[in-house]
């Protein structure tokens, strides 16, 4: 049996941080009474509230560090190796969004084979220019692992892949990337991109796991159309696991055709008040390929 959380959308933020605290406590204490173990933990983005001051002002990503990560893995007993997170809109810094290179950076690609040309060469310094609304969010991440994480397979300023052996069998997770080219709010909808070589390179680096899951954090109907017609059926044939959060509702469905059998799982959202939050604990039996997702609802009352 494989078993992971399921956590999204925190928007961790110091005015908030009593409430916060008392939603946070409930969860720490509602993970010790499930009295199973924890494999990993998945976070699908949106860490913080405002990523720019995410290492500058309140330093929400120091916040999020002492008030979540940490009482989180003492209550699961796993490392930073175990949590796997992906950035979200509000992860970014916007004040690193310059009119004139990347305010509207998406509006460059409109077609498959320019996008994967940009992805295929993202270490390049043009490249890394255009994706500076991330570089406080992959700072904190790398911090996070200090050299790198045991379990990685591939890390760039864009995405990362990783393999956690657990008993006999291989679990991929492919943490991509929906936000690089955000701003936030409703402008972003039908305008961001993924990119289908991020797909191809995840599944390939992940090809022989027995369990491939992949994570990022926007629903796929804010992607532009076009890319979002070119990874829906890859990203099913490749993955038995799809999850994303950003709309905080939590949200599950499984996707059946002739051709696959993929589970896609939308998080609810760790705080937005105190009136409702949730989260998942997701059960994998490897031997029959079935999975339990327990959905897990926060009330004051």
């Amino acid at each position: 049996m494989v078993t992971f959380l399921n956590l999204s959308d925190l928007h961790i933020q110091s005015k908030k941080i009593e409430d916060i605290r008392i939603v946070l406590n409930a969860l720490f204490e509602d993970i010790e009474k499930q009295n199973c173990k924890i494999d990993f933990i998945l976070f699908n983005g949106d860490l913080i509230n405002n990523g720019s001051q995410g290492l500058t002002g309140d330093k929400e990503f120091e916040l999020a560090v002492n008030e979540f990560i940490n009482p989180l893995l003492r209550v699961t007993g796993l490392s930073y190796n175990e949590f796997f997170i992906v950035p979200g809109n509000h992860d970014i810094n916007r004040l690193k969004i310059s009119e004139f290179i990347d305010l509207d950076i998406t509006s460059k690609f409109n077609d498959r084979d320019r996008l994967n040309k940009f992805i295929d060469n993202i270490g390049s310094v043009d490249n890394k220019l255009l994706l500076r609304r991330l570089e406080d969010y992959n700072e904190f991440v790398e911090g996070l692992y200090p050299g790198k994480s045991p379990y990685t397979v591939r890390s760039n300023p864009l995405f990362s892949t990783y393999i956690i052996k657990i008993g006999e069998y291989k679990i991929g997770i492919a943490c991509l990337n929906s936000s690089w080219g955000a701003y936030g709010g409703s402008s972003d909808i039908n305008q961001l991109l993924i990119g289908v070589r991020q797909i191809d390179l995840a599944a390939r680096d992940l090809a022989d796991c027995h369990l491939k899951i992949a994570m990022f954090h926007h629903p796929l109907d804010w992607l532009k159309e076009f890319d979002r017609e070119a990874i829906k059926d890859i990203l099913f044939v490749n993955f038995n696991m799809v999850f994303n959060g950003h709309l905080h509702v939590q949200n599950q469905q499984m996707i059946v055709t002739e051709q696959f059998k993929t589970i896609m799982y939308r998080c609810g959202s760790l705080f937005e008040n105190r009136l409702f939050n949730g989260y998942a604990i997701t059960h994998v039996n490897m031997n029959t390929s079935e999975a339990d997702i327990y959905l897990r609802e926060y009330y004051d009352t």
